[in-house]
Formats: C-alpha cells, sequence, structure tokens
C-alpha cells in the first residue's frame, strides 16, 4: 500500500541506505508517495553534496530522466538541475580549442535531447569549447558555460533546424 511505500523510502533515506543512482531513480516514487519534508530534504542534500556526487561518478546526462520525472517540483528540480553542475566534474576536460559540432537535422529529432545534453556538459568542462548547429547550414550558438547545464541543453535543443545533414559543413567551418 502507499503508506508502507512511502515509510519504505523514509526508512531508506533516514538510514541512508539509498545508493545515489537509486535515490536519481526513486525520486517520482518520493514524490507519488509524499515522503515528508524532512525526508525530501535529505534527499536533496544527498543529491547536491558534491562528494556524492563525484563518488557517484554519473555524467550529467544520467539526470535527464530525472529531471523530467520530477517536473512540477521546484526544490528537486533545482537539487538536480545544482547536480548536473556537479557531475561536469566527471568528465574530462578537453585542451585546446574545441568545436561541438551537433546534427540537428530532422533525422535526429528523436536524438537531440540526448546531444543537447552531451553537447551542453562538453561545453562546461572544456572552457574553450564553440558549440554549432549543423544541418544544411551552420548555426554558430553563443553560449556560456556559466549557465547550467539543464539551460545550455534546453537552448541547444530549442534551436535545433531540422533540415538534411551535410556534415562537410563541420568540416569547412572549423578549417
Amino acid at each position: 500500500d502507499d503508506k508502507g511505500r512511502k515509510r519504505a523510502l523514509e526508512g531508506l533515506l533516514g538510514e541512508d541506505k539509498l545508493g545515489y543512482m537509486a535515490l536519481l531513480r526513486n525520486l517520482n516514487n518520493l514524490i507519488k508517495y509524499g515522503v515528508s519534508d524532512k525526508y525530501k530534504k535529505l534527499a536533496i542534500k544527498k543529491l547536491t553534496n558534491p562528494e556524492e556526487v563525484k563518488k557517484s561518478k554519473q555524467l550529467p546526462f544520467r539526470f535527464v530522466t530525472a529531471f523530467d520525472a520530477v517536473s512540477g517540483d521546484r526544490e528537486y528540480s533545482d537539487a538536480i538541475s545544482e547536480a548536473m553542475d556537479l557531475a561536469v566534474s566527471n568528465t574530462p576536460e578537453f585542451k585546446g580549442d574545441i568545436l561541438i559540432a551537433v546534427d540537428s537535422s530532422g533525422s535526429m529529432s528523436e536524438a537531440i535531447k540526448k546531444a543537447s545534453i552531451f553537447a551542453a556538459t562538453l561545453l562546461k568542462s572544456s572552457p574553450k569549447a564553440e558549440v554549432i548547429l549543423y544541418d544544411t547550414s551552420i548555426k554558430q550558438l553563443n553560449l556560456s558555460g556559466r549557465t547550467p547545464v539543464i539551460d545550455l541543453a534546453k537552448t541547444i535543443e530549442q534551436n535545433a533546424m531540422g533540415g538534411g545533414t551535410q556534415a562537410s559543413l563541420v568540416f569547412q567551418y572549423a578549417y
């Protein structure tokens, strides 16, 4: 029953027996079964703890499903956004000038969200990175590395163009 599930989730949170990834996967259940504010705060504290994020070795794209699952609960959404930014530290930093080219052609309509999160993560982890979108043309994006990963990804996704695919444009642009 729902009360039993609520008690079980609160027990796991109270005893810190819910691993980081398990917590991410169960956020919608915390909402569904209405865990009390005390346990919600414990969950948020764990989600946004830099050591927990580092230890989890999760990359920002792993947080997208959880972010979507808690839409409507700003406290959880903000915590996941913060955790995504902390998780950038789990991404290797590439040295030098980096060009991140996102295929935003029509055939990418299903995958553009994942590509956008990946591009946003690389942008935040590499200070000299530049992001472009391409299909039958190139679109330069002026993005700040100070913007949260989730917001960068949404901006990239919203700028997707949806035309054909001319990957050679990327090499022409880079050259």
